[in-house]
């Protein structure tokens, strides 16, 4: 199956993309930024999952060239290729 990437995926928006996409049968892979804030992503994923949703989630700092690096390296490690990128 296909990869989605979808940076900010814990916003509104992208909760909502990110929903669009699991229930077209997309793997979803979510970033968040939220100033590090962890706790809150985890329970943002607690709470999808709750609803249906099996999202994965990775900090990340898009503005930050060093932290996208690491992202993709750390997906590549995973053997996951991005089919889509939001």
């Amino acid at each position: 199956g296909r990869i989605a990437l979808v940076t900010g995926g814990l916003g509104g928006i992208g909760t909502a993309i990110c929903q669009h996409l699991f229930n077209e049968e997309v793997r979803v892979i979510a970033t968040y930024f939220r100033a590090g804030d962890h706790e809150s992503a985890k329970r943002w994923q607690d709470e999808q999952h709750k609803n249906g949703y099996d999202f994965e989630i990775y900090y990340v700092d898009v503005a930050d060239f060093q932290s996208c690096e690491k992202l993709f390296e750390t997906l590549g490690s995973k053997s996951k290729d991005i089919d889509i990128l939001v």
